[in-house]
């Protein structure tokens, strides 16, 4: 299914792990990592670097190096003088820039998320593609230019196996659909009460 789901999209961008790294304590193998990449040859639009979501910049530093091809990603734990790096380094490896926001506690994570983000994104320049790492609910900030969210694909696997009739792309277009459509959301609903595309 892989193969085909990826193939769905117009364009792709390959995520590190990093995140699920962090939750589950399993490394990632960056050696391991790169050759993944590379088995896609030309076809991703972006590659992310392995970045640290525990706070350690100086890792996440290491790892860009180490793995070349990769965007870096700015953290809200990171010093502040470390972005306009970022930026420089990211004009070398396709303009492309990660924001991402530790994991806080529900109560504090989105209004802290939403004061950073917005001191953060008129920093960066306009040639910069910005892509939020988890910020699916803060889509409505028009700098964001990307997100990601697992939604996407817990979406995918749902549609396609209560409607099975549907081709992969007809999923891929559906998640598509329901991800553009968020912005137009109350964003103070969680999401388990937000409308979904279908329902019965």
């Amino acid at each position: 299914m892989w193969s085909d789901y990826w193939r769905s999209f117009g364009r792709l961008l390959l995520d590190s792990g990093a995140f699920s790294a962090y939750r589950s304590g399993t490394p990632i193998d960056l050696s391991a990592y790169a050759d993944w990449a590379d088995s896609f040859n030309a076809c991703p639009d972006a590659v992310a670097g392995l970045d640290d979501i525990g706070g350690d910049w100086r890792q996440s530093m290491k790892n860009y190096t180490r793995f070349a091809r990769g965007f870096p990603t700015y953290h809200d734990t990171d010093p502040p003088e470390l972005l306009p790096e970022l930026v420089a380094m990211s004009r070398e490896r396709g303009r492309w820039l990660g924001l991402g926001v530790k994991p806080r506690h529900a109560h504090d994570a989105r209004v802290h998320a939403r004061t950073w983000l917005m001191r953060t994104l008129i920093q960066i320049p306009p040639d910069i593609q910005v892509h939020g790492w988890a910020l699916r609910k803060h889509l409505d900030l028009s700098r964001l230019d990307s997100v990601d969210s697992t939604s996407w694909f817990r979406k995918f696997s749902d549609w396609k196996n209560k409607y099975p009739w549907l081709t992969n792309f007809e999923c891929v277009e559906l998640s598509i659909k329901h991800i553009q459509r968020s912005p137009k959301l109350d964003r103070h609903t969680p999401d388990d009460h937000q409308p979904m595309l279908f329902s019965d």
